[in-house]
């Protein structure tokens, strides 16, 4: 909690003293850093209308002083993002998770799908049957499900329902090249192993 305390306030100073650029957003990568600097960004007085709006495209997570920023500037909102699946993808996964109870082993059911069906089968299965597959899945396996662009989705999930099996391999696997990780999941795994030593 200090470490991050000190960052912000540190990406405060900085800010606040030399100002922010729209090329310097970009070239950051997407996590709560660069949000903040967008945030400042959006205050500074030589910021057009123009480039607040084109900042708060590459806006994370937007809260209320982000939105309030941008408002202020652009009498504008933030449009919510949602990634619905389409209602033929709902019935596909319906009946696959029907027919993996019906196998009598919903795990080992699971473990036969391929690295995407794994991922977006997790996500859209609910919470009891994402219960189910609360086990100890080995560091290979993971590695490959990071892979996958639903990882992010896979590891809120896990935080979210304390499936603490699956949140212990996510700990403890060291993330391969080619992982589809964001910044924001991988600063917080840092600081949780930093916090166990």
């Amino acid at each position: 909690m200090f470490i991050k305390k000190l960052l912000i306030t540190l990406l405060f100073v900085y800010t606040s003293a030399w100002g922010t650029t729209l090329e310097q957003l970009k070239s950051m990568p997407r996590s709560i850093e660069r949000d903040f600097y967008i945030w400042q960004f959006m205050l500074q007085e030589d910021t057009s209308k123009k480039q607040v709006i084109e900042a708060s495209k590459l806006v994370d997570n937007v809260n209320k002083k982000l939105e309030s920023a941008l408002f202020k500037k652009t009498a504008l909102h933030f449009r919510k993002k949602r990634k619905v699946l389409s209602k033929e993808k709902q019935k596909k996964y319906q009946l696959l998770i029907t027919q993996m109870h019906h196998s009598g082993n919903f795990f080992n059911a699971w473990l036969k799908l391929n690295s995407k069906e794994k991922i977006n089968l997790f996500n859209f299965c609910g919470t009891q049957n994402r219960a189910l597959l609360n086990r100890d899945i080995g560091n290979e396996l993971y590695n490959q499900l990071t892979k996958v662009q639903g990882i992010n989705q896979f590891l809120y999930r896990v935080e979210r329902e304390h499936l603490t099996k699956l949140a212990n391999i996510a700990l403890k696997t060291f993330p391969v090249g080619g992982n589809k990780i964001n910044y924001n999941n991988l600063l917080k795994m840092g600081f949780d192993n930093i916090k166990l030593n």
